[in-house]
């Protein structure tokens, strides 16, 4: 999973920096730690493995949309 908050810090880093520069100095760097560990626990918590593909999610819709008629 290290690869997933890896790849999550790696997208969110530059949002990360640009909202802790809003803050006072000398809290910035563990208000920037404190955001990226929240990230990694939360990313651990997330199932990967049962999340459906783009043409089975939209099969899946249609078939719940047509039994509503």
């Amino acid at each position: 999973m290290d690869n997933v908050c890896e790849y999550i810090l790696d997208k969110v880093d530059l949002k990360i920096k640009k909202s802790v520069g809003t803050i006072p100095q000398h809290y910035q760097e563990d208000v920037e730690q404190d955001i990226k560990e929240k990230i990694c626990t939360s990313a651990d918590k997330i199932k990967f493995e049962d999340v459906p593909g783009f043409f089975s999610f939209v099969e899946d819709q249609l078939g719940e949309w047509d039994n509503d008629e």
